[in-house]
């Protein structure tokens, strides 16, 4: 009986944890080097300050999915 009533908690803790690591996770966007006029991937969290966000609304789960993404944008073509 007490392992019944603990398997709903226990399921509810691992539910909890895996949503938590879902929003936690690295978010990756496309940034422009105004110098050098060359796109790369950065990470959003510790991207440099110099760099110019390509677009604001556009956020890439991994780094993969970024860098095709990049080479779809018209700014980076170059």
């Amino acid at each position: 009986m007490r392992e019944a009533l603990l398997a709903p908690l226990v399921l509810c803790a691992w539910m909890s944890t895996a949503t938590a690591a879902e929003t936690d996770a690295v978010k990756f966007i496309v940034v422009r080097d105004p110098l050098t006029h060359k796109c790369y991937v950065a990470e959003a969290e510790s991207a440099p300050s110099f760099a110019v966000r390509m677009d604001d609304r556009i956020s890439f789960p991994t780094r993969e999915d970024a860098a095709i993404g990049l080479l779809g944008m018209k700014a980076c073509r170059r």
